[in-house]
């Protein structure tokens, strides 16, 4: 056939996108991930659960229409809930790149290469703009809905994970002989 045909289709090789460097590492499963972020969630809320109510914050008082006062104490919330975060989950995250809920299930955060992140990225960039964006009046829920259904994809990397550059893995176990 004739070389320079110009009605016939062009050929390309096209190769598979790479998800990581490292494809050895298992992706760690659906329920697994849901799992953790209940137990973290659970922990989150057993520990601020008191502090809120010696604040007040169950109290039905009328804010008398205030809602500067609204706004600024559900940003201190957001923020509170944040560091509480922090607090609890800083030094796992640190060492093994796992929150107490995915340490219990055997599962942890690695870049792309399967490495641990440095804290600050997993912290201001996987957990920080969702977080923020999630607590927006009306617009928050369709984020978080969206950031959640994201683990249907084939490399089940939520909108966190491609903010961040990260994906969730199973725990490489040490054989011993």
């Amino acid at each position: 056939m004739d070389e320079h045909n110009p009605y016939r289709a062009p050929q390309a090789e096209i190769a598979a996108p790479m998800v990581s460097d490292d494809l050895s590492l298992p992706l760690a499963g659906r329920g697994d991930r849901f799992l953790a972020v209940m137990i973290d969630t659970a922990v989150i809320v057993l520990t601020s659960f008191p502090v809120l109510y010696l604040i007040g914050y169950f109290d039905s008082s009328d804010n008398g229409g205030d809602w500067v006062r609204l706004v600024v104490e559900e940003a201190a919330l957001i923020v509170g809930f944040f560091l509480l975060f922090v607090a609890i989950n800083a030094y796992p995250l640190h060492k093994t790149g796992q929150t107490w809920g995915k340490r219990l299930l055997g599962i942890r955060i690695v870049d792309l290469a399967g490495r641990k992140p440095e804290l600050w990225r997993i912290l201001l960039l996987r957990y920080l703009p969702t977080d923020v964006a999630g607590s927006i009046p009306f617009v928050g829920w369709p984020i978080t809905l969206i950031d959640a259904l994201m683990i249907f994809r084939e490399d089940r990397r939520c909108l966190h994970d491609l903010i961040a550059g990260t994906r969730v893995v199973i725990v490489e176990r040490e054989v011993k002989p």
